[in-house]
């Protein structure tokens, strides 16, 4: 079955505008980075090595509106620099409710990334906002 734009715009808008339709909200975010496809429980995530840990963001002003099922970033979103090693190459990204995996912390969603990253020693991952934004979701 498929589900028209205007039913697609509202449940990323409903995700995404912190007011709870879909869900009870939370102030807060977290995007991880997966070295392969994180599935439904959002497995495969980096391991919280050298520095790798999920990026905290706000819901207020932080993704573009909704539009043909679609919505991006529109702030920046970057994670904390790698140190004392490279992190793995990252394929994928997922939005989580908690930093870390607890039993209250949710994988509400993911994507694939347009091209792998690889964090090194001293560096940043940094998915840059606007619009479009780096991270596209889009329900279909």
């Amino acid at each position: 079955m498929g589900a028209s734009d205007q039913l697609e715009n509202s449940i990323i808008t409903r995700l995404i505008d912190g007011n709870g339709y879909l869900m009870s909200p939370d102030a807060t975010y977290y995007a991880s980075l997966h070295t392969a496809d994180p599935g439904d429980t959002g497995i495969n995530e980096l391991p919280a090595t050298n520095g790798y840990a999920r990026k905290s963001y706000t819901t207020s002003g932080g993704w573009n509106a909704a539009s043909g099922g679609t919505t991006s970033n529109s702030g920046s979103i970057t994670f904390a620099a790698a140190s004392g090693g490279d992190w793995a190459q990252a394929t994928h990204f997922g939005l989580w409710n908690h930093a870390t995996n607890t039993a209250s912390a949710n994988f509400i969603l993911y994507g694939t990334l347009t091209s792998p990253v690889t964090c090194t020693d001293g560096d940043a991952v940094q998915f840059l906002g606007g619009s479009p934004g780096a991270f596209v979701i889009t329900v279909t």
